[in-house]
């Protein structure tokens, strides 16, 4: 007896089937190890943790001399489907960037690639990545601070601009591009400010420690204002600073964060400083910004800024922000010591590392003593929201430490191993795993290492989100003016994720129209059994690095997410739905499909897609 409606049934599941099998990555993904951690398992989620595979990178990883704030940043360069590292390399010594050899190895080809910068006399620090000139291929920007002597400032720059020529090699250009800056810069955001489609600079600056009165109160403080680069098209840059209503210079920028914090498509930028608040520049969307931090509400507290992330904690659509601080010096210095030039309590109200929730109306509100579970002064840098262990929620992490021994108190473990708070799921509590996860920053003498610089990266494409941790060298004399290194400080250290089994998807974007390539200002929203989760492409944040701008989900048992919708930056919509879990998709703008990503970035070659639904 024929069944025509089963036989119907069947075909249908077999065709969905092979969609299916179109939408799945071909990324590399370096095997799993003996206990199977990589890959997705959703019976049974395991729990988090990571391991130092440090011991991969050849010549292994290291920052020598004063290196006050070397900063980490993640690039495909060759184009092979693999993110690469480039480590800043601080003063004195060649920046590293690091290929990924796909076998879990990595190998510093900065030499061959035209960006080690040997002989480079300042104090390399801040590192931007993005594609300046929409070729597909990412730039690579170097900030440089000034040698830091008692008293004196010593302009000894300037800053590089290096564009990659697409074929693994760079070129710097930055004097040709109009960008001449000579002076103690620190961290660099790309974004498009001005919605024309190519991505603007924006350079943090900084007077330095010999300038800094220690007993100066919070209004008579030696600042120098951040710069605006407009991007004119044509690998030049026109200083739009003062035209553009930004910059602040009474205070000292240690950090940038570029989002769209009200929903209205313009990117607004966010200052944090060492004695002041977190400046917030509005777009008005004329070329122009204007400054509402009075308005801010948490924000406009003093402290000393190091660092910021960018995400959405509580899942209600509005960006939020974590702060880093180190404020809390003069709270737990060894009083036996003498004093340092940093901020004194009369230049701070806050002086902890702070979660900030966004409002959804301008102003925010400072929850992080009880969402961190915690009052604890952590003295901290770099910072980062991710979904590290793809429950669905946001959690985030935290460099930690000016270890020296002596210069934080006697302690012989020096001030903090790092922070990983984990979410508890409710959207508005963390808990602390950094030693259960694996985390906790050892040097091979069991005391704890100096994190400054950080950044989030899928490094194997296995969907479970990586971490790289800047070390900087400790010396023996008082901070900050060491001469004799301790043996194996300055050394920066690679953490694998080794995954918890739970769901995920990760997207590439490629802005097309009047979008930049990069898409940076991106606004995603992506629904699952498990609710709705939205993300931004953000220019900047942590602090002196470049975080990589992959789009991540953690979906926990979720296979499928029944929705996602991107807003590109020049306000195009395109809905998909049905999108399957654990893959990899490029979304080109325009084309109405999400793409398979493979090594080769060919997004045709296969022909593997999934439809949308698009809304011009």
């Amino acid at each position: 007896m024929k069944q025509p409606g089963i036989r119907k049934i069947v075909n249908a599941l077999l065709a969905v089937a092979a969609i299916g099998a179109f939408c799945v990555s071909t990324l590399p993904v370096w095997a799993a190890d003996e206990r199977g951690r990589t890959g997705s398992n959703p019976q049974h989620p395991r729990a988090l943790h990571f391991e130092d595979i440090t011991a991969n990178f050849n010549p292994p990883p290291e920052i020598k001399g004063f290196s006050f704030m070397p900063g980490v940043a993640f690039i495909d360069f060759n184009h092979d489907g693999l993110m690469d590292i480039f480590l800043v390399g601080g003063r004195g010594q060649a920046n590293a960037l690091y290929r990924n050899n796909g076998d879990g190895t990595f190998t510093d080809v900065a030499a061959e690639a035209g960006v080690a910068d040997v002989g480079q006399t300042g104090i390399r620090s801040g590192v931007a990545v993005g594609d300046l000139n929409n070729d597909g291929c990412d730039d690579i920007y170097v900030a440089v601070g000034t040698s830091i002597i008692p008293g004196k400032e010593v302009d000894d720059g300037p800053d590089r601009l290096y564009i990659n020529n697409c074929n693994g090699t760079f070129r710097e250009v930055a004097g040709k591009a109009g960008i001449h800056e000579d002076g103690n810069n620190t961290s660099v955001a790309f974004a498009d400010v001005d919605g024309d489609g190519f991505l603007d600079i924006i350079v943090g600056r900084w007077v330095g420690f010999g300038l800094n009165d220690p007993n100066v109160g919070r209004n008579v403080v030696p600042g120098r204002a951040s710069r605006l680069y407009h991007n004119n098209g044509n690998l030049t840059f026109t200083d739009i600073t003062e035209k553009a209503g930004f910059g602040n210079p009474d205070f000292n920028t240690w950090s940038i964060a570029a989002f769209d914090y009200d929903n209205d498509g313009f990117i607004d930028i966010f200052l944090g400083y060492e004695r002041g608040p977190i400046d917030v520049f509005h777009n008005n969307g004329n070329g122009t910004f204007t400054k509402v931090t009075a308005l801010s509400g948490a924000l406009n507290a003093f402290g000393a800024w190091m660092g910021l992330a960018v995400g959405d904690f509580n899942r209600d659509g509005c960006f939020d922000l974590h702060a880093s601080n180190i404020s809390d010096l003069r709270l737990t210095r060894d009083s036996s010591l003498p004093p340092l030039h940093v901020p004194p309590p009369s230049t701070w109200d806050n002086p902890r590392p702070t979660l900030f929730r966004n409002n959804c109306d301008g102003t925010w509100t400072d929850v992080g003593e009880t969402a961190e579970n915690s009052g604890t002064l952590k003295f901290s840098w770099g910072t980062a929201f991710a979904d590290f262990n793809n429950d669905g929620f946001e959690d985030i992490f935290l460099a930690e430490n000016m270890a020296p021994v002596g210069v934080i108190g006697r302690e012989p473990q020096g001030a903090g191993p790092s922070a990983l708070l984990l979410s508890n799921g409710d959207g508005s509590t963390f808990t602390e795993h950094i030693f259960d996860a694996g985390l906790a920053n050892f040097g091979a003498d069991g005391n704890y290492l100096d994190a400054r610089g950080m950044g989030v990266a899928d490094l194997n494409n296995d969907g479970n989100l990586d971490l790289v941790l800047v070390n900087v060298p400790q010396f023996v004399e008082p901070f900050p003016f060491g001469a004799t290194p301790i043996a194996g400080k300055g050394a920066p250290k690679v953490f694998l994720n080794q995954g918890t089994g739970n769901n995920w998807i990760e997207l590439n974007l490629i802005g097309t129209g009047k979008s930049n390539r990069n898409a940076v200002g991106a606004r995603l929203v992506l629904t699952s059994k498990g609710g709705k989760q939205w993300r931004t492409i953000a220019g900047g944040t942590s602090v002196y690095s470049a975080p990589s701008r992959l789009v991540h989900f953690g979906l926990a048992q979720d296979k499928v997410a029944e929705d996602l919708t991107i807003r590109w930056p020049d306000g195009r919509v395109e809905t998909f739905h049905d999108v399957r879990a654990n893959t990899v998709f490029t979304v080109t703008e325009g084309e109405h499909r999400l793409v398979r990503s493979d090594r080769d970035h060919d997004r045709d070659k296969d022909g593997g897609s999934c439809d949308s639904k698009n809304r011009d």
